[in-house]
């Protein structure tokens, strides 16, 4: 099993720091539209929480469906 250190980490993150001075980030890469694609959302009616998309138990996603477009509470 591979395990960082937290100075390991911080190293690493101050090289892309640099990296990151260094290139640049493209203006067309700079801020981004919620109402226009591709971030738009598929629904405006049903919205999700990060925690249920993230910490769910059902791989089908059928524990959502029931809640959010039938309203049965588990």
């Amino acid at each position: 099993m591979f395990f960082l250190d937290r100075l390991d980490i911080d190293r690493r993150f101050k090289l892309l720091r640099k990296e990151l001075e260094v290139k640049g980030v493209s203006e067309e890469l700079r801020g981004w539209s919620f109402d226009s694609p591709p971030v738009e959302p598929p629904s405006r009616s049903v919205l999700f929480s990060v925690s249920e998309l993230a910490g769910r138990y059902c791989q089908s996603l059928r524990d959502i469906y029931l809640r959010r477009i039938l309203n049965i509470k588990p």
